[in-house]
C-alpha cells in the first residue's frame, strides 16, 4: 500500500473580481468567457488578468487589466457610456426621450447612454407614436417616423 502525504496551502490562492454596469456585459479572458457582470462574483487566480468587457449586442469593448489578490475582491464599475442619436419625423413632432422632452424634428447628434430608449413623437394634428431603440456605439444611431401613415 503506499500512502501519500500533502499539505493544503494555509492561504486562498485565489480572488474574486465584481463588475458593476449599466448593461450586461461579459468577462472575457484570452478570448473566453469567465463570467458576466451582476451580482455574482467571478473566481480568478490570484494575480494579474488581462480582461475585456464586452457587450456585443450594444457594440461596447472595454480591455481592463487587473490584479487579483488572494481572498480579495477587484471591483469594476463601468461609467454609461454614450452614443449618437438622429430624429426625425414627418411632417414634424416633439419628441421625448424616456419621458423627457428633447425638442422638435429633426434633432441631431443626441448624446445618450448606450442601451434602450423610448422615443415618443408627439404632434398637434396627427398624434402620438412610440418607438423602442437601442442604441449602440457603432456610429449615429437613427429613428425616423413617418406620422401620416
Amino acid at each position: 500500500m503506499t500512502e501519500v502525504v500533502f499539505s493544503l496551502p494555509k492561504a486562498p490562492v485565489a480572488g474574486w473580481v465584481a463588475v458593476a454596469s449599466p448593461f450586461a456585459v461579459d468577462v472575457v479572458e484570452d478570448g473566453e468567457v469567465v463570467g458576466a457582470s451582476g451580482a455574482t462574483k467571478i473566481m480568478l487566480a490570484a494575480g494579474k488578468h488581462d480582461i475585456v468587457l464586452r457587450n456585443e449586442k450594444l457594440g461596447f469593448e472595454m480591455q481592463r487589466t487587473i490584479t487579483v489578490a488572494p481572498g480579495r475582491i477587484v471591483s469594476l464599475v463601468i461609467d454609461a457610456p454614450t452614443g449618437l442619436l438622429n430624429v426625425n419625423a414627418r411632417p414634424w413632432a416633439d419628441v421625448l426621450i424616456d419621458g423627457e422632452a428633447a425638442g422638435q424634428t429633426p434633432l441631431s447628434n443626441l448624446v445618450l447612454p448606450l442601451g434602450s430608449h423610448q422615443i415618443t413623437f408627439r404632434h398637434p394634428q396627427l398624434g402620438e407614436r412610440t418607438e423602442h431603440i437601442v442604441v449602440t456605439s457603432r456610429g449615429v444611431n437613427r429613428v425616423a417616423v413617418d406620422l401620416n401613415k
